[in-house]
Order: C-alpha cells, then sequence, then structure tokens
C-alpha cells in the first residue's frame, strides 16, 4: 500500500522548507501546491495544517502560509528543550543498553573515527545521526522521539551545508564516545549528563556558526 495524499504532499512541501527552497519568511499557497503536486486541495490543506501545528510554517489565510523565520531566541529555546529531553533519553538508553545496542554503538564509533580521520565532514554527520537514532530506540520513549523529531527539524533548517568549524568534529567525536561507553556500561546518571554536555557544545558551535558567517554573510533571516 502507498503511501497516501497528504503524506505525499507534507513531504514534498517539508522538504522545500527544510532545504529553504522555499526561503524563511516566503509565502507557501495552497493553490500553487495543488498545481505542483496535480493533486486535490484536501490533501493539501491537511499537510499545510500538519505543518502549521509543527511550527514550520504560520497562516496568514485561508489558503496562504508563510515559512516560519527563526531567530536566535528561538535557538536558545529549542536546545532547551533538547537538552532536556535527550538527555533523559540518554538516560533511559544506558537503562536499557544490550549486547546488539553495544554490538551497533561500537561500529559507529569506528566509522566516525575513520570519518573524522578523513576529515570528511558528510561522512561523520551521517553517522552521528545514527548513533543519536540508536540512543532513541534504545530508550524506547516513542512520545519524547516525536517530541525531539519535530524540534530537530527545524534546528536541521539552520545548519549550512559544507560549512564548518575547525575543531568540532574531534571534539564531537570525543563527546559521542565518552556517552557510548556510559550507555555500555549501563551508567544512566553520567549518560544523561554526558549528552546534556554534548548538546550545551552543539549549540555553542552553532551559535557561532550563526553569527560568524550566516548572519554576517546572509542575513539574519534564517
Amino acid at each position: 500500500m502507498g503511501i497516501s495524499l497528504e503524506t505525499q504532499a507534507y513531504e514534498g512541501i517539508k522538504k522545500a522548507i527544510l532545504t529553504k527552497e522555499l526561503k524563511p519568511g516566503e509565502k507557501v499557497s495552497q493553490n500553487d501546491w495543488v498545481e505542483k503536486l496535480k493533486i486535490s486541495r484536501t490533501p493539501v490543506r491537511d499537510a499545510l495544517k500538519r505543518l502549521e501545528n509543527e511550527g514550520l510554517i504560520i497562516r496568514d489565510t485561508e489558503r496562504l502560509w508563510h515559512v516560519y523565520t527563526l531567530t536566535l531566541e528561538d535557538v536558545h529555546q529549542m536546545f532547551d528543550v533538547r537538552e532536556s529531553v535527550e538527555g533523559y533519553l540518554a538516560f533511559l538508553a544506558a537503562q536499557n543498553f544490550t549486547d546488539a545496542h553495544t554490538k551497533t554503538a561500537r561500529g559507529i564509533i569506528k566509522a566516525m573515527e575513520m570519518y573524522a580521520e578523513k576529515k570528511d565532514h558528510d561522512g561523520f554527520d551521517r553517522e552521528n545521526i545514527k548513533f543519536h537514532a540508536l540512543i532513541n530506540q534504545a530508550a524506547g520513549n516513542p512520545y519524547m522521539i516525536d517530541i525531539i523529531s519535530h524540534v530537530n527539524d527545524r534546528i536541521n533548517r539552520l545548519r549550512p551545508h559544507g560549512v564548518h568549524l575547525e575543531g568540532r568534529m574531534g571534539q564531537a567525536l570525543e563527546e559521542n564516545k565518552n556517552i557510548a561507553e556510559a550507555m555500555i556500561a549501563h551508567d544512566k546518571e553520567s549518560a544523561e549528563s554526558l549528552q546534556r554536555n554534548h548538546l550545551r557544545s552543539s549549540r555553542k558551535y552553532l551559535l557561532l556558526l550563526l553569527t560568524q558567517i550566516i548572519i554576517p554573510f546572509m542575513g539574519s533571516e534564517f
């Protein structure tokens, strides 16, 4: 059974927002997407309502929205949520970590080390996503995972492709290695504390990128 028309519309519009095909503040017209996707109004309208509920767009009129423009205050608030929720997810993951999780975690860390040595940021980022997905899977709380998924979708809009600060990859590698070892040892408190510290580093890194590179050269709307 294929995915519904509403899901097709939702994924198509969401991808356009996250890849910045639709720019911050840009209008999102129901009629335009009906024409673009060649489907009826109802699934497009329902998809836009879902995206509105997730905070990616804001309604202007019955058939017109615009892409939400993020601010530095939004970044701080989103990382406050990440630190609280993902910290506790690491606590739960350490509690539930199995031999299979351990094998997977060590494989991911080994791949991270390889990519870090090669200075391959794209490869490292892919493994980093796998590592945090493993934490979420081991934690086993779908409601918390759903919350953090929506927050991360917004944060990922801010990450400029191909732009990196020197030293961050090596720092992130060490942070993730320490989190992995705490989970393998079932040290719940350390896993949570290390995950929170990792997210504080991620917040600092992203804010540096935004304030030193993105805003000076591309403006404050992101």
